[in-house]
């Protein structure tokens, strides 16, 4: 392999690129329409009034990656902001099936969030089989130092 190859080898796995975060997390979310809500739902990530389906999902990826300044989803695609980049995810199949139903008021108000673990102050809480809205344990490298 020749070292070009390995560096952009190296670059293709990089978990703090905000593009890679945000799929890892979508990914994770399950493999059909019904697994990502159930799967945000159990999370804690419903409906707002006035909010749609981009709503969640932005607060879903907000979540998994502390760096981000905000989350813009539109139909097909979710801009990514930080200070220094912005990138652009496309959202997978699942989660642009959640998403129009969702709008379509599939899937609003489906749980009690007041009776919900708070997600990020107990990621993985959900014990969901179908897929899980707590973040990927790789998506954002964490550091034990501080600054």
């Amino acid at each position: 392999m020749a070292l070009t190859d390995m560096a952009l080898t190296i670059a293709q796995i990089d978990d703090t690129d905000p593009a890679r975060i945000a799929a890892l997390a979508l990914a994770n979310l399950g493999g059909t329409h019904e697994q990502v809500a159930a799967a945000l739902a159990v999370s804690g990530y419903t409906d707002r009034p006035g909010a749609g389906a981009g709503d969640v999902i932005a607060r879903y990826l907000t979540a998994c990656d502390p760096l981000l300044l905000s989350v813009t989803v539109t139909d097909f695609q979710a801009r990514l902001d930080r200070a220094d980049e912005t990138s652009v995810v496309d959202l997978p199949g699942p989660v642009l099936g959640f998403a129009s139903r969702f709008d379509m008021g599939r899937y609003r108000h489906r749980v009690n969030r007041a009776a919900l673990p708070t997600p990020l102050a107990d990621p993985g809480a959900s014990g969901n089989d179908a897929g899980t809205a707590a973040c990927p344990s790789t998506a954002y490298p964490r550091s034990e130092s501080t600054v």
